[in-house]
């Protein structure tokens, strides 16, 4: 299975996501998760 740079970018987004939150031991990720494609198409 081959991933298109823009599905690991989305991925990466979504990992860092989680990890902030875990950090900061605070917090939802759903939304910065569900955003990621959002936020990589409009920062690409």
């Amino acid at each position: 299975m081959s991933k298109t740079i823009d599905q690991l970018s989305s991925d990466n987004i979504r990992a860092l996501a989680i990890s902030m939150v875990e950090k900061a031991n605070s917090g939802h990720p759903g939304g910065p998760m569900g955003g990621a494609d959002f936020m990589h198409i409009l920062y690409s």
